[in-house]
């Protein structure tokens, strides 16, 4: 349980440093995407196409490490 608590700390404080320096940042450019699963398929949303090649490979190497974590 403090292992999943901890975790989300660790999220909200990446992105609380990630807001600000993106405030700091001189150039206005946002990139960013979105990548969720269906059952075993990743489906995602991107803004731009080299963001979304991004997040789909790390969508097949996290469903790869929960095949091969599960056992199947």
């Amino acid at each position: 349980m403090t292992v999943g608590i901890s975790l989300i700390f660790i999220g909200i404080i990446i992105l609380i440093v990630g807001v600000i320096l993106l405030a700091l940042s001189e150039k206005g450019e946002i990139k960013g995407g979105f990548v969720g699963f269906i059952g075993p398929i990743p489906i995602g949303f991107g803004t731009d196409k080299g963001i979304m090649v991004l997040l789909l490979v790390i969508a097949i190497i996290i469903m790869l490490a929960v095949m091969f974590l599960s056992g199947r």
